[in-house]
C-alpha cells in the first residue's frame, strides 16, 4: 500500500530529519511503500519577520524567551549552504514526493496515488510551526482514503488555536480512522477540544533499534576524542555555557559542541547527520535542551541531562523522561551526581516499542471505513 506521510517543512534539524527517517523505516518494515510530502523551509517573508519580532518582545516580557528579539533570518542562498549535508542524507534515505513550493501547489497535486495518509510525528499540530494548520489535518484529501496520525505533537500543554480553527480541525479529525499523539497532554487536548480519544505512543525514532542507527553512525568519518562530553544545545545562553564548563571540570572531560557551526556570522553547513549520530553513540555524557537528543541518549544508553528550555516545548521532554522514570535528568543549574541505570529503561523501551508498533500496524491494516462526522 502506498502511504503519503505529512510532516513539517524539511529543514536542517537533527531531530526533525531523524523522525522523518524513522517514520519511513517503520512503514517499510510493516510492508508498505511510504513517500513523505516534500516541502521545505525557505526565506521568511517580511510580514512574518515583523510578527516574529513582536512575538519575541512579548515572550521576553514574560521571561519565556532568552534569544535575540531580532534573530538572524537566513536567505535562500544561506539555506543552500546550511542544508548541504542534511539534504544529501534526506535524498539518500527518505523517499519524497515532488517538491511543493507552497500550500496551493500541494493542494493541486493528485493525491489519489496514495491509499493511506499519515501525519506525524514532531510538532505538526503546533500552529506557530505551520503555514496552514488545516493542511496537517488533511483538508486537501478529497477522495476516500485512510487517514491516521502517528505521534503527532502539539508541542505545548494547552492548545493555542483560535476557536474557529478548533472547530474546523474538529471536523477534519473526525475523518481519521486512528489518532495517536506523542505527549499525554496531546491526549487531553484531543479529548477536550476535538471530542476524540487519542492514544499516546512512542515517537517513531524510538521504534527503530539502536543497531540501525549505529549502522548510520558508522558512515561518519569525523574524529572524536577518546572520551568526551557532547553538547547539543539549540538555544545557548550564558547560563548553559557556565553549566557545561562546570560539568566538564567535574567529569574531567573535554567538550565537543556539535552545533558549533551556529557561532559567528559566516554561514556554514549544518553538521552531517552521520556525524551527530556517531557523536551521540560514542559520548561519555550528553548535555542538551532537545527532545530528540534526549531520545538518542536513551537509545544509545548514554549518561545525559536536559537543560530547561520552555520556548521549545518542555512538556514533550517531561513526558519522555516520565515515561522512563528519569524525570530527574531535567536540570536547572545543579550538576547531576547520580548515574542512569539503563537495565530497567531498556526493558520498558522494548515493551512500549512493541505496543506502539502493534498499534501502528493495526491502524494501517484496519479495514473499516474512517469515522465520518456526525450530521
Amino acid at each position: 500500500m502506498k502511504v503519503g506521510v505529512l510532516t513539517l517543512r524539511f529543514h536542517s534539524n537533527f531531530g526533525f530529519i531523524m523522525q522523518a527517517y524513522a517514520m519511513q523505516y517503520v512503514i517499510k518494515q510493516l510492508g508498505h511503500e511510504p513517500y513523505t510530502y516534500y516541502t521545505k523551509v525557505v526565506e521568511e517573508k517580511r510580514i512574518n519577520k515583523a510578527k516574529q519580532v513582536i512575538k519575541n518582545c512579548l515572550l521576553k516580557l514574560i521571561r519565556k524567551y532568552n534569544g535575540p528579539v531580532i534573530p538572524h533570518w537566513p536567505t535562500n542562498e544561506d539555506y543552500e549552504i546550511i542544508d548541504t549535508y542534511t539534504n544529501q542524507f534526506v535524498f539518500d534515505n527518505i523517499a519524497l514526493t515532488p517538491y511543493f513550493s507552497s500550500i496551493k501547489e500541494l493542494e493541486r497535486y493528485d493525491h489519489r496515488c496514495f491509499e493511506a495518509f499519515i501525519v506525524g510525528s514532531d510538532q505538526v499540530w503546533r500552529e506557530e510551526f505551520s503555514l496552514n494548520i488545516p493542511t496537517y489535518y488533511f483538508d486537501f484529501v478529497k477522495h476516500p482514503a485512510k487517514k491516521i496520525s502517528y505521534a503527532a505533537s502539539f508541542g505545548v500543554s494547552k492548545i493555542d488555536y483560535p476557536k474557529s480553527l478548533i472547530n474546523k480541525c474538529k471536523r477534519l479529525i473526525r475523518d481519521f480512522s486512528f489518532v495517536s499523539v506523542r505527549e499525554k497532554e496531546g491526549v487531553t487536548i484531543c479529548r477536550e477540544n476535538f471530542g476524540v480519544d487519542a492514544v499516546q505512543v512512542l515517537d517513531p525514532t524510538m521504534l527503530v533499534d539502536d543497531k540501525q542507527y549505529s549502522s548510520l553512525a558508522d558512515k561518519s568519518t569525523k574524529k572524536y576524542p577518546d572520551k568526551y562530553i557532547i553538547t547539543y544545545i539549540l538555544d545557548e545562553t550564558n547560563k548553559s555555557t557556565e553549566f557545561v564548563a562546570k560539568l566538564s571540570k567535574q567529569l574531567d572531560l573535554p567538550v565537543v559542541n556539535i552545533l558549533s557551526y551556529k557561532k559567528g556570522k559566516k554561514v556554514t553547513p549544518y553538521p552531517s547527520i552521520y556525524d551527530i549520530l556517531k557523536g551521540f553513540r560514542d559520548a561519555d555524557f550528553i548535555v542538551t535542551d532537545s527532545f530528540h537528543a534526549s531520545v538518542f541518549s536513551i537509545l544509545f544508553n548514554r549518561q545525559f541531562c536536559v537543560l530547561k528550555n520552555p520556548y521549545r516545548g518542555i512538556s514533550r521532554i517531561t513526558t519522555l523522561l516520565n515515561t522512563f522514570c528519569i524525570s530527574d535528568r531535567i536540570v536547572d543549574d545543579t550538576l547531576p551526581t547520580n548515574q542512569i541505570d539503563f537495565y530497567n529503561i531498556n526493558k520498558m523501551l522494548i515493551g512500549k516499542r512493541t505496543d506502539s508498533l502493534s498499534l501502528f500496524n493495526l491502524s494501517l491494516i484496519h479495514i473499516s471505513e474512517p469515522t465520518r462526522p456526525e450530521p
